[in-house]
């Protein structure tokens, strides 16, 4: 189902926090049959999603499977985004899309000190941190 019910980026960080604490794990797939290439996924096909998957209609395979980042897949897409997936939230939406891919912990804190400051987003509930203290202590995806 599309988010269509979400409009804000704060209303955005509040969702997307609580649902990959709830999914425990990073969103990732497989790209080359090696466990040095796996990558960040919009959806897995299991149910999983990264922080913007999260935001999009999961029955969209298209969708799911697209490879590039939130501003890439909304200018090919536009017409398949929820209201708050659009050009002036894009500079959010992309730490966004970094607190999800970032692995470790540490850099997981950066992004959310980012957000907090660049876009004044807010902790409301304790997902964030939660989804912080979930990193473990790599650095960096791919």
């Amino acid at each position: 189902m599309l988010r269509e019910d979400i409009s804000t980026i704060q209303e955005a960080f509040d969702y997307v926090t609580e649902k990959l604490v709830l999914q425990g794990e990073r969103c990732m797939v497989d790209n080359y049959g090696s466990e040095f290439y796996y990558s960040c996924s919009y959806g897995d096909g299991n149910g999983g999603n990264c922080g913007i998957g999260k935001l999009l209609d999961p029955n969209d395979v298209t969708l799911m499977l697209y490879k590039g980042g939130v501003g890439d897949l909304y200018n090919e897409y536009p017409d398949k985004m929820p209201k708050v997936i659009n050009s002036k939230n894009l500079p959010f939406l992309n730490e966004l899309q970094w607190f999800h891919d970032s692995g470790g912990s540490d850099d997981r804190y950066k992004v959310l000190n980012t957000m907090m400051n660049e876009h004044k987003i807010t902790i409301n509930n304790g997902y964030a941190m939660a989804w912080v203290n979930l990193g473990t202590g790599e650095t960096i995806y791919e």
